[in-house]
């Protein structure tokens, strides 16, 4: 018995030994089998860095090498269609104009869609005049509302914040394309643009909603319309044309901003976006606001300020470009002249000094062949060109943040992105230069400081023709009004009013034909219905 016993302790001893040992071998087994899977992870994690940053390269180089010959067709579209075109080809060329923003747009949106996905996209958050900014998104759709008999209002609660602190930008891109896609589709009744304060567990949203009265959207595509490339109706979307990027780009930028975006349709009554995002209240902004610059001078060409002679390098290596570049330059009164890459830039720079006739501002494109603006840029500011004596501007198609900050970094003073249109350059440059007869004035002249500007002469213009129908012909400065509707029809378009160019210039051109004052006044009567719609 004892034996019996002994035996049996003996043979469970073995076999829990022998369990022991296969565990530790299934153990040993399965670390391995981790080891082997986090070899694998890594040498995909790997994979996939390397393949971010390959996109994220191929993604500037392709935006580059879009925008640099875009950039010669906007910029000499535009120049050509200041020139004196008859009305055929003035609308020939104003549908160069067009396509070739659509397809800058279209660029835009790909290139923001790829990005978002390989998480390249960084915010700026600054503070913001969030009910400045929502006015100014509602006013740059109003023209086209007007054509379309429709009206554009915003209201904004008091209990919103003077400031916020917000991507400025990207929330004006997600704003600009909902009110842009209101318009679009509402055929009669309008747009509301408001703003609130939500009170929330988490703590206060800010509610952006953009509401229309247009033809809606069916229930069952409305979890369709944020996917990219897909359209909320395939019959509608081929009728009002469009991509399908706009709402899925404005959908990623919210959630990149830990927000959302919601919709609710229902076909023809209306549809109501709504952007909700964390409310962070920034410092109110006590200075006073600027007053609008005056109206250029009789004689002045195109939106730009007067501005001082000066002299301007412009370092560029692309012949298109150069052309461009230094006919818009000319067009604006100043004395340029070029370098074909960074050496040149700076040997011209360091010459010109020597001369005694020291260049006022530099243009530099980025990349160059040798050496490119950025160590250019450096190798003139450690020879002691300082950013007071030589202001240095970007003029490059790479407009992604990080290309700013690179060009700030290498002591540039602003950038400006291709395309490059001729107000664009003219605010630069007064912002470097200053007023002509003044002294140097570092403020720039802002796209609505020009808005605003231009607003006033059209209304000034508007005035002085209805004035017009109705005054002794033999009594009004036919001249003057021709001169005036010269340059409205120079910059209308680049303020959205298209139409209002080509009328004006269609009527410039019968006023400067006609012989006699009452053939002015007939032109005048005949063209001014559709001058007060397309206004």
């Amino acid at each position: 018995m004892p034996e019996t016993v002994l035996i049996l302790v003996v043979l469970a001893a073995a076999a829990a030994l022998a369990v022991a040992w296969l565990r530790i071998r299934r153990a040993k087994a399965e670390a391995a089998q981790m080891r082997a899977r986090e070899a694998e992870l890594a040498e995909a994690l790997q994979r996939a860095e390397q393949a971010g940053t390959a996109k994220s390269t191929f993604l500037a180089n392709m935006s580059h090498e879009i925008r640099t010959p875009l950039n010669g067709v906007i910029g000499f579209t535009e120049l050509l269609l200041e020139s004196d075109l008859d009305d055929r080809q003035f609308a020939n060329v104003q549908l160069i104009a067009d396509a070739s923003h659509a397809m800058m747009r279209l660029v835009n949106d790909i290139l923001d869609v790829a990005r978002i996905e390989a998480g390249q996209l960084r915010l700026l958050e600054e503070p913001t005049d969030l009910r400045e900014d929502l006015r100014h998104c509602a006013k740059l759709h109003e023209p086209m509302a007007r054509r379309k008999g429709l009206a554009v209002s915003t209201f904004i609660d008091d209990a919103v914040p003077d400031s916020v602190i917000v991507d400025r930008l990207r929330l004006r891109q997600v704003i600009l394309n909902l009110v842009g896609n209101a318009v679009k589709f509402t055929e009669e009744g309008g747009v509301d643009v408001e703003a609130r304060v939500e009170t929330t567990t988490q703590g206060p949203v800010l509610l952006i909603s953009v509401i229309d009265t247009g033809i809606g959207i069916a229930e069952d595509r409305l979890e369709t319309i944020f996917a990219p490339f897909s359209q909320g109706d395939e019959p509608l979307a081929r009728h009002y044309g469009g991509t399908g990027l706009g709402l899925a780009i404005s959908s990623q930028l919210v959630g990149v901003m830990n927000g959302r975006i919601t919709v609710h349709s229902k076909r023809g009554i209306g549809t109501n976006f709504t952007v909700r995002l964390p409310l962070v209240e920034g410092a109110a902004d006590k200075t006073p606001a600027a007053p609008a610059p005056p109206l250029p001078r009789q004689g002045t060409r195109g939106p730009s300020t007067e501005l001082p002679a000066a002299n301007v390098l412009i370092a560029e290596d692309n012949r298109i470009n150069q052309q461009l570049v230094l006919a818009m330059t000319q067009s604006l009164g100043i004395d340029a002249c070029l370098a074909d890459n960074g050496e040149e830039a700076v040997r011209a720079v360091v010459e010109a000094r020597e001369a005694g006739r020291p260049f006022d501002v530099v243009l530099m494109d980025m990349q160059m062949p040798g050496v490119d603006g950025l160590e250019a840029t450096r190798r003139l500011r450690d020879l002691g060109f300082a950013a007071s004596d030589l202001p240095i501007i970007a003029l490059t198609a790479n407009c992604y943040p990080e290309d700013v900050e690179a060009c700030s970094a290498a002591g540039m003073q602003s950038h400006i992105g291709k395309p490059v249109t001729t107000v664009a350059l003219a605010r630069e440059l007064a912002r470097w230069l200053g007023p002509a007869g003044g002294t140097s004035a570092r403020d720039a002249p802002s796209r609505d400081d020009l808005e605003a500007r231009y607003l006033q002469r059209k209304a000034h213009i508007l005035d002085l023709l209805r004035r017009s129908l109705h005054e002794a012909p033999d009594k009004t400065d036919w001249a003057g009004i021709a001169g005036e509707l010269h340059k409205l029809a120079g910059v209308a378009a680049n303020f959205g009013d298209a139409r209002l160019g080509t009328v004006s210039r269609r009527l410039e051109r019968c006023l400067k034909q006609a012989d006699e004052p009452d053939c002015c006044q007939a032109a005048l009567l005949r063209e001014w219905p559709a001058f007060e719609q397309a206004a």
